[in-house]
């Protein structure tokens, strides 16, 4: 039981690359509350803290890494180390550029060491910009935060973008909140491209720190529901807050509502179906796409290792069936594996299929 009118809970002792489940209820002398809905988390296995700074001098102390210098498009920052201090083989590339360094951040330690809460880049209204994170382990899924710290403007909001999924944060005398982008899957090639824009009405927007936290999980990719919207939430959605349970972070949320909502998936395809369920041989996608698109299908085993990938299939616009046929090669034994459908290079489809002989 916590303090009166504590909202946060700080679980120690916790095992890494595992899955905690909580709930929790209000008491008030001897009346309690009912239950709310379970949350769960996977603790990291590992964590790559990334430092965004110009200035030298504004180096982050071990194991932070930083970039130490400007964004120039293809700068790319290898042989990241983890917080364990061993090289991670990931590496950092800007693809499209930040400005230089933005309005200097908090400086004191808070969430984050002072010299990363007071470095930054910043992005101007209308931009974007980008940065890969190449080498990933395909096995593995990822969770990216991004922190920002200005203590200049007032409004100075950035969404945060990757695999569909979007997050937003005000950066404004910010010292303690860092935003998720969770259960992302890489690309085939390894590689999760994160793309910042200064939300509408804000004239800046500030990076300050990327965090890369990987771990194994073997459950189906979740349809994406996002409750960040250029203009407003469409009927029935509305954005809600929380509290990561495990950080004490305040990050975005959705509500019951939200959840009985129909995902938009961001390629335009309104529905998929991957079949036969079982299946010997071939595996069949049908879509009703909104316009002309390239997919390829993905084949796991259920821990996550990657056994097969098509090649690129074209699909027009309208009802289209595509099949890719297993390599006459491959063994696969009797049991459950996860099919990824990507569509125009997102994963748009995940599903779990019964292999029979």
């Amino acid at each position: 039981t916590t303090a009166p009118n504590v909202t946060t809970y700080l679980n120690t002792g916790l095992t890494s690359n595992t899955r905690y489940y909580y709930k929790v209820r209000a008491v008030n002398g001897a009346v309690f509350s009912n239950y709310s809905n379970i949350a769960n988390a996977i603790l990291a296995y590992r964590i790559v803290l990334l430092n965004q700074n110009v200035d030298i001098a504004q180096k982050a102390p071990s194991p932070w890494n930083s970039t130490s210098g400007p964004s120039t498009p293809g700068a790319t920052f290898s042989n990241l180390i983890n917080t364990t201090l061993i090289n991670s083989g990931f590496e950092m590339v800007i693809t499209k550029e930040f400005n230089g360094a933005g309005f200097a951040g908090v400086n004191a330690n808070a969430v984050f060491p002072a010299n990363v809460m007071v470095s930054n880049y910043w992005t101007d209204a209308g931009q974007t910009s980008q940065v890969k994170f190449q080498n990933l382990d395909v096995s593995k899924k990822y969770r990216i935060g991004c922190f920002g710290s200005n203590i200049n403007t007032n409004y100075t909001t950035g969404n945060y973008s990757c695999n569909g999924k979007t997050v937003e944060l005000n950066s404004y005398y910010n010292d303690s909140k860092v935003v998720y982008l969770d259960k992302l899957t890489p690309g085939s090639d390894g590689e999760l491209l994160i793309s910042v824009n200064t939300a509408i009405g804000s004239p800046y927007s500030f990076t300050g720190a990327f965090t890369i936290e990987y771990f194994d999980d073997n459950t189906p990719d979740e349809p994406v529901v996002n409750t960040i919207y250029i203009d407003a939430p469409p009927p029935g959605l509305m954005a809600a807050r929380n509290i990561h349970l495990l950080t004490g972070v305040e990050e975005d949320a959705i509500t019951p509502q939200a959840l009985k909502a129909p995902a938009v998936i961001e390629n335009d395809a309104q529905k998929i179906n991957v079949y036969p369920n079982p299946f010997t041989s071939t595996i069949k996608v049908e879509l009703q796409n909104a316009r002309p698109a390239t997919v390829a299908i993905m084949l796991y085993d259920i821990n996550g290792k990657l056994l097969f990938k098509s090649n690129s299939l074209n699909a027009m616009k309208g009802k289209n069936i595509v099949s890719a046929n297993l390599p006459v090669g491959l063994s696969l034994s009797p049991g459950s594996y996860i099919i990824n459908v990507w569509i125009d290079g997102k994963m748009s489809k995940s599903a779990k299929l019964v292999k029979i002989n």
